[in-house]
C-alpha cells in the first residue's frame, strides 16, 4: 500500500468537491464548522461591542482603508483579543500608493511602514507580511 494513498485519493476527487450535491454538502459542512469554531460579528472597528479578551482572532478584509480612525480601531482590536491572540488585516498596503497620501488619504496607513507604526502603537507584536494579490493587496498578521 503506498504511504500517501489518502493524499492521492483526495487529489483525484478534489476537483469535483465543488460540484453538485457533494459540493453543496462540503460547503454546508464548512459553514456549520465555522459556526461552531468562530463567533462572527459586524461592527465599527473603533467601537467593538465586546468585552476585553473575548476573541482569539480578529479578521479585517479590505475595510481597514475605510476605518475613520485606524489607530483607535487597532486599539479596539487589541483590546478584544485574548493575550497571544492574532489579528489578520488584509488591505491595500504598497509604496505604489504613496501618491494617494497627498489628498484625502494622507492620514491613512496605505504603506506597510505606516501600518507597522500603527500596529506597534496599538500594542501588536510579531508582525508578518504576506503578499495576497498583485503588488498592492497584502495581509499582515500580528499578535497581542
Amino acid at each position: 500500500m503506498p504511504p500517501h494513498r489518502d493524499v492521492a485519493a483526495f487529489e483525484e476527487r478534489a476537483a469535483s468537491y465543488e460540484q453538485g450535491w457533494l459540493g453543496r454538502l462540503h460547503h454546508e459542512i464548512a459553514d456549520r464548522t465555522a459556526d461552531l469554531a468562530v463567533r462572527f460579528c459586524v461592527g465599527a472597528a473603533e467601537r467593538l461591542p465586546h468585552p476585553g479578551s473575548s476573541f482569539d482572532l480578529v479578521v479585517s478584509t479590505t475595510s481597514f482603508d475605510h476605518w475613520s480612525d485606524q489607530q483607535a480601531g487597532l486599539r479596539e482590536c487589541a483590546r478584544v483579543l485574548t493575550p497571544g491572540g492574532s489579528l489578520l488585516l488584509v488591505d491595500q498596503f504598497s509604496r505604489w500608493l504613496i501618491p494617494t497620501l497627498i489628498g484625502g488619504r494622507r492620514r491613512k496607513a496605505r504603506t506597510p511602514e505606516r501600518a507597522i507604526q500603527l500596529l506597534t502603537a496599538a500594542g501588536f507584536t510579531s508582525t508578518t507580511w504576506h503578499d495576497l494579490y498583485a503588488v498592492i493587496i497584502k495581509a499582515v498578521t500580528a499578535a497581542t
